[in-house]
């Protein structure tokens, strides 16, 4: 039978039958200044709604388990504030726990606990532990916390927000967990998952012999003595994951034995690896997680790094890994730099995926990858050479080979056949060793006229002894012509060779004196520089433009220089050893010599090279304020949202939020948008996306869409954070399945600006303000 009790007692009870019925209601005070508030032997149910409290016992101790649902308050204010032995226990909390020496402890027995949003679990300065639980089995305990659990003692052996073993313990996305000394500390056989916040002098600690621990990461572990997660020397089958949105604030020891595992589906962050996890001996990437290792990372030290994600290199990251790497992965070079510095598996893939993307290798271990996308603005850095040693190269279709000293061979394969080549000598990198990079040339298209002595005269009608004008008035003889054509449309990254045109003006009037056609790497030589024509594109007055096929031609001197093509400086082609593939080839080429720092050849080079910085943005701001003299200048982009093709209108915006209606059985939602390229408007920036709008809080007939949804379809970026809150840009042309969905809804978060130009575009009249292009 059940009963209540509903009145204040100040005695300890004793739950035994018939004088007391299970289950138990208590909506009454029960305070016990000796012995237990509650107890029971047996098994027994009690649900409290009031408050229990014990003086020198346990606010409730059901030694023979059962099942707790507090609502109220329960204390035992030098004890436990509920216990049991080795019999089962379930507890649903959405009051108030705590204790003086833990809030609630479980020896070997079986605990089952949620803890509610709202709700508080803590033990006092004196206590060891805010939750201890230890299970009779490996995972046969669970706990759920949604709410506060805490643990105020700052000494070394106590102070534990929860303590697990034979366990799992899952902290969600509300949860809190803070310790004074440790946060977590993980047991034998136990896993941790956290997905809120959790705190300590070390956020979570695995001790010494205990084995097959899992922790799970998407939340954040703060350590703030310096470690967020330690484990300890000589673990056995231990883990710990991290999931997109982890936060370390402290680094992580994996005592050099526990394995390091980052997962999910979304991309996930971390920022300089090596400084925030340290001791891995293996470090991995699980199929279908795609991580940006931002920043400066170093993976030394690690024995074996696994990848069969996609690890993520963008500008301005670089990764470091000393180790061998095996899996079957992809390593996305977004404008970044990865240095592999040992045994490459061949189920990796490199793939290069913007331009000025390096990948170094060392010519003593063998790379068995493949090469992807490799075209214009990327470089491949060897490095292992004797500094006497000789070095050649041969090309096959997608394969290219080395030899040192005429004794070793090493061989790349490229996905696809990468055009033209070479192996272009570095020189030393130390006393004793020397680097190659391979690169591909810079050119002029058929038709680009040339200054001569005898005027202007066309690239393809230039021939080896004519003499054309350099940058300083003089005439020097061409010691090598050569030309090559290019199916674009057959090219699997067209846009790293289709013809950029420089129009008339751009620079200054009559700069150019007619429309210049380049490659996209051909450098421009201004104020005293180097500048490869891919990054002036601003949309209008320097662009690159679609052709099925180009013929492109190149011209050199004795030494690199700068030549005059339609009244324009630009650089002549650096011999890179390789004029003889030039002639009568056909095919699909890169067309390309990296000439950023640092494998710009300064010694050779008629000038610095920029790729950035203040001087390029000081160039393009330039040659905006051309155009705004133009009439040319950015407005907001806008958008519309289709259904199958058909228009549709948004039924309201709640909170900045736009909700469409669905028509029955709609399959495709398409966001069309007005799009453009950062780069093309901003002069201090190098994102080269195409951007539409950025939408995020998606939602579909109510439910939150993951960032990493496979209904995602074409025309999606891959998702960004912004503090926790992810958004995605379209390209201008995304479709979202909408399959069996009646509503769909999202936030803007951003429209990216368009050029809006005048009708006509005249050309600036008087005496305008010009760039210096050539130094005197």
């Amino acid at each position: 039978m059940s009963g209540t009790l509903n009145a204040t007692v100040d005695h300890g009870i004793t739950l035994v039958s018939p004088t007391y019925g299970n289950p138990l209601t208590v909506s009454g005070d029960v305070s016990a200044s000796a012995g237990d508030g509650i107890f029971a032997a047996t098994n027994w149910t009690v649900d409290n709604g009031g408050t229990i409290s014990a003086t020198s016992g346990e606010g409730i101790f059901l030694k023979g388990g059962g099942f707790i649902d507090n609502s109220g308050i329960v204390i035992g204010v030098n004890a436990y504030g509920i216990t049991s032995t080795s019999a089962p226990l379930t507890l649903l909390n959405s009051g108030y726990i705590h204790g003086g020496k833990a809030g609630i402890a479980v020896n070997q027995g079986q605990l089952i606990v949620d803890n509610l949003m709202g709700a508080t679990i803590s033990g006092g300065l004196a206590a060891l532990e805010g939750v201890k639980f230890s299970g009779d089995g490996p995972a046969t305990s669970t706990m759920v916390n949604d709410g506060v659990i805490s643990s105020g003692n700052t000494s070394a052996g106590g102070g534990i927000g929860v303590w697990v073993a034979l366990g799992s313990f899952t902290n969600t996305s509300t949860g809190v967990v803070s310790g004074g000394s440790i946060g977590i500390n993980v047991g034998d056989y136990s896993n941790f998952s956290n997905f809120g916040v959790d705190t300590g002098q070390v956020g979570v600690v695995v001790g010494a012999g205990q084995n097959d621990v899992t922790i799970i990461d998407g939340g954040t572990i703060t350590g703030a003595g310096g470690e967020a997660v330690s484990f300890a020397k000589g673990v056995i089958a231990d883990s710990l994951t991290l999931l997109p949105g982890a936060v370390l604030n402290g680094f992580a020891n994996g005592g050099g034995s526990a394995n390091l595992i980052f997962g999910g589906t979304s991309v996930g962050t971390i920022a300089n690896l090596g400084h925030e996890v340290s001791l891995f001996p293996t470090i991995s990437l699980s199929n279908g997680a795609a991580w940006e290792f931002a920043g400066t990372s170093d993976m030394a030290g690690q024995a074996l790094f696994d990848n069969n994600g996609t690890l993520i290199e963008r500008n301005g990251d670089s990764l470091s890994i000393t180790s061998s790497m095996s899996g079957t992965g992809t390593i996305d070079l977004s404008g970044g730099t990865v240095a592999l510095g040992n045994v490459v598996g061949a189920g990796q893939v490199v793939d290069f995926q913007g331009g000025q993307s390096a990948l170094l290798l060392t010519d003593s271990h063998s790379f068995s990858g493949e090469i992807a996308s490799f075209t214009s603005g990327d470089t491949i850095e060897i490095t292992g050479f004797g500094v006497n040693e000789t070095v050649t190269s041969h090309q096959s279709g997608n394969l290219f080979t080395w030899t040192a000293g005429g004794l070793s061979s090493s061989t790349i394969t490229f996905a696809t056949d990468p055009g033209t080549l070479a192996l272009v000598s570095m020189g030393p990198v130390s006393s004793v060793t020397a680097a190659y990079e391979i690169v591909a040339p810079p050119c002029f298209r058929a038709g680009t006229q040339i200054l001569t002595p005898d005027g202007p005269r066309a690239v393809e009608d230039l021939r080896t002894g004519d003499t054309v004008v350099t940058h300083d008035g003089r005439a020097r003889p061409l010691i090598w012509v050569g030309q090559r054509w290019v199916d674009c449309d057959r090219h699997p990254n067209p846009e790293m060779v289709l013809p950029i045109v420089i129009e008339r003006s751009a620079f200054g009037p009559g700069v150019p004196s007619r429309d210049l056609y380049v490659s996209p790497d051909h450098a421009i030589y201004c104020a005293g520089l180097l500048i490869a024509a891919k990054h002036l594109i601003n949309g209008i007055s320097i662009r690159q433009i679609d052709v099925p096929e180009v013929i492109y031609h190149h011209i050199e001197l004795m030494e690199h220089s700068v030549v005059w093509a339609e009244t324009l400086p630009v650089e002549t082609y650096l011999d890179c050893g390789n004029r003889h593939n030039f002639v009568g080839s056909k095919g699909l080429v890169s067309l390309h010599a990296d000439f950023a720092a640092p494998h710009w050849d300064r010694e050779r080079a008629f000038a610095p090279l920029v790729s950035e910085g203040a001087d390029l943005t000081a160039v393009r701001l330039h040659l905006h304020e051309r155009l705004c003299e133009r009439g040319v200048h950015p407005v907001a982009g806008r958008f519309d949202v289709f259904a199958d093709g058909r228009l549709l209108t948004a039924k309201g915006a709640d909170n900045g939020q736009w909700i469409f209606r669905l028509p029955i059985e709609t399959h495709r939602f398409a966001v069309n948008s007005t799009s453009s390229r950062p780069a093309d408007l901003d002069p201090a920036s190098l994102d080269c996306r195409r951007l539409g709008v950025a939408i995020t809080d998606v939602t579909v007939d109510g439910r939150l869409v993951d960032a990493g949804d496979t209904r995602f379809m074409s025309g999606f970026h891959m998702p960004e954070l912004r503090g926790r809150r992810w958004f995605r840009w379209t390209d201008g042309a995304a479709v979202f399945d909408a399959s069996g969905a009646r509503e769909i809804a999202f936030r803007v978060q951003a429209v990216s600006p368009v050029w809006q130009t005048p009708l006509t575009l005249p050309q600036p009249k008087g005496r305008l303000r010009a760039l210096e292009l050539h130094s005197q």
